[in-house]
């Protein structure tokens, strides 16, 4: 089974989801126009079942456990923080030169001065209170917390209290969604409680290896879910910058079933060379599609441009020809890809 986590078939899973996560935003944007196509809606519910619980499981695979608390932080500043924070001032160039121009000719005053506090306040909390192209911001900050927490109970926590800890983590995130559904913390902080068990439970797959015919039944819980949502639709899937995590145990287990199903079809992908080609350096850019796509579709349908299917392609390719054009130069890698490495846990 640990044959579908080899370097080629994980690239080529990054590859799948993040081109999903543009589909899912392409679909989520014809639904809120037009509600009624039950295919369309199926498919939406179906990728938001898979795609953000993937994140955190494989980086939860991909975790080597217990690291020093410092060193581990220092690291993901450099993978995470750094180019998020690059990318939030190139979202926020105009605003920002808007801000210097009128301090400089001593027009910041009164609403204008107001207008400015409030925009840049509204930028550093993040999370839900950023909206259009910036509404994908909460998910590298809650994936670096959620990493450190999860570095920081492997570290301070007597390992027979971990699985407390994640339990109580994940009742938390269920009182967020059906007590508080209005709560959000900085930062999306508050989703770290709904991704902290998914990070746990990828550790945890990979540490104790699920047996074959355990990985198919949850295979077939999640194809057996995705065909309720075309049948109608039910609370079943998890739209997590929202702190909507489905039906508790349900969802999760169905998440995990289609974070397999997605390595099997990465694996079977790798193992063509002229596809993995190609797929590969989509998935090797995957944290700038993730940052720039919903961009790029909002400029699109200024033009008029409502095509799924060249929506999705442009979506993808111009940030990954942005990406691959900024891997080449030293300084844009390390400001807007985290030094340019697989993301490394």
């Amino acid at each position: 089974m640990l044959n579908i986590f080899n370097r080629e078939s994980i690239t080529s899973a990054k590859a799948l989801v993040i081109i999903s996560v543009v589909l899912g935003h392409i679909l989520e944007a014809i639904l809120m126009s037009d509600g009624e196509h039950k295919i369309l809606n199926g498919l939406y519910q179906s990728i938001y079942l898979v795609h953000m619980p993937f994140y955190f499981l494989l980086s939860g695979w991909l975790f080597k456990g217990a690291q020093p608390t410092v060193k581990y932080f220092v690291k993901k500043i450099k993978h995470l923080l750094i180019p998020y924070f690059t990318w939030l001032i190139i979202f926020n160039s105009k605003a920002i030169a808007g801000f210097f121009a009128n301090l400089i000719q001593g027009n910041l005053a009164g609403e204008k001065a107001l207008f400015y506090k409030n925009h840049f306040l509204t930028q550093l909390y993040g999370g839900m209170e950023v909206h259009g192209f910036e509404m994908i911001l909460w998910f590298p900050m809650c994936l670096f917390f959620t990493q450190q927490l999860a570095n920081f109970i492997m570290v301070k926590v007597n390992k027979n209290l971990i699985i407390l800890v994640v339990v109580l983590a994940y009742i938390l995130a269920f009182v967020n969604q059906y007590v508080f559904p209005e709560f959000h913390l900085p930062l999306a902080l508050n989703i770290v409680c709904g991704a902290l068990p998914l990070f746990f439970i990828g550790f945890f797959i990979k540490k104790y290896s699920l047996k074959s015919y355990q990985v198919w039944i949850l295979v077939v819980l999640c194809l057996l879910t995705s065909v309720i949502f075309f049948v109608g639709n039910f609370p079943l899937t998890y739209h997590m910058r929202s702190a909507q995590y489905g039906m508790p145990v349900i969802s999760a287990f169905a998440a995990l079933g289609g974070f397999y199903i997605v390595l099997f079809v990465g694996n079977y992908i790798s193992q063509n060379k002229r596809t993995f080609k190609v797929l590969q350096y989509v998935g090797k850019s995957s944290m700038t599609i993730m940052y720039l796509h919903a961009l790029i579709l909002i400029e699109l349908y200024a033009l008029n441009i409502n095509n799924i299917y060249l929506l999705l392609i442009i979506g993808v390719l111009i940030p990954t020809l942005i990406h691959l054009i900024m891997a080449r130069v030293n300084w844009l890698s390390k400001l807007f890809l985290g030094e340019n490495k697989l993301p490394h846990n």
